[in-house]
């Protein structure tokens, strides 16, 4: 995930909207969400090579 993608989500999230980031998982043993910050949350879908 980029710098910008996940400054503008903190910001969303910052001002009270919950925020899902979608990308492709890099690696099998990283969590399947994370939580970036209290209203923000990544989640790692598994993709192609």
């Amino acid at each position: 995930m980029n710098v910008y993608v996940r400054q503008l989500a903190r910001a969303l999230g910052d001002l009270g909207m919950q925020v899902d980031v979608f990308t492709r998982n890099h690696s099998t043993a990283a969590e399947q969400i994370q939580r970036i910050s209290p209203n923000v949350r990544v989640v790692h879908l598994p993709g192609g090579d």
